[in-house]
């Protein structure tokens, strides 16, 4: 493609004013070799982010938005954490945990969530993480991913510990957020015939907030 006449003699002009002298040809040389080339378009952005959802082969199903609710319902909290620990590792964890003594499902609200693409194209954001555990009469199993695995031994000893302690019951079902971050840490507790449901914001604290973290964590 020729280059417009103005920019091709803006350049000749350039090269033509140019003191002699060895560092001048040197710089001449390569100045003036050839006229700059011409401009080149930016990289398109990328068609698709990473997913977030799902397995790593398996493209993200929506949920409908979770409503947004003014203050803390247990009520609230208990129903979407089943439903985005269904979505995130499958219905079966959703079942065992609500059939069993003893079970926790947990989930991971993210303040800023990034955008994914879903499975009909269209585009949405990030939903909460989720993980489940349930304690059976062979103890304690857990999801990593959407596969269920026996939660090590120093782990569910752990949690066994904080369910066992009444330090853990008086704790506060509802941390309010002190921060900037709109994010939470949820949790549905079952134990003994007792019940549990929590929402904790920037940040865990106290044993409700280390439950959380052997939870989320996985079976280890």
């Amino acid at each position: 493609m020729n280059r417009p006449l103005r920019e091709t003699a803006g350049w000749q002009s350039r090269c033509r004013g140019m003191k002699n002298g060895p560092l001048a040809l040197l710089l001449a040389a390569a100045a003036c070799t050839a006229p700059p080339p011409a401009d080149v378009p930016p990289s398109p952005e990328p068609t698709e982010p990473p997913r977030g959802a799902g397995t790593a082969d398996e493209p993200r199903v929506p949920l409908p938005p979770e409503p947004p609710i003014s203050g803390f319902s247990a009520a609230h909290v208990r129903e979407w954490v089943a439903r985005h620990v269904a979505a995130r590792i499958g219905a079966e964890a959703v079942t065992l945990a609500e059939a069993a003594a003893t079970s926790i499902m947990v989930t991971h609200h993210q303040g800023l969530p990034r955008p994914v693409r879903n499975a009909d194209g269209s585009w949405g954001y990030e939903p909460p993480g989720a993980n489940a555990m349930v304690r059976t009469a062979d103890g304690w199993t857990g999801w990593s991913g959407r596969e269920r695995r026996p939660v090590s031994g120093a782990r569910a000893a752990e949690i066994d510990r904080i369910l066992a302690d009444p330090a853990f019951w008086a704790e506060p079902d509802h941390v309010p957020p002190t921060c900037t971050d709109a994010g939470a840490r949820r949790l549905v507790v079952r134990h003994a015939g007792r019940a549990a449901v929590r929402q904790q914001s920037c940040g865990g604290v106290g044993l409700t907030g280390r439950l959380w973290e052997l939870v989320y964590g996985g079976p280890g």
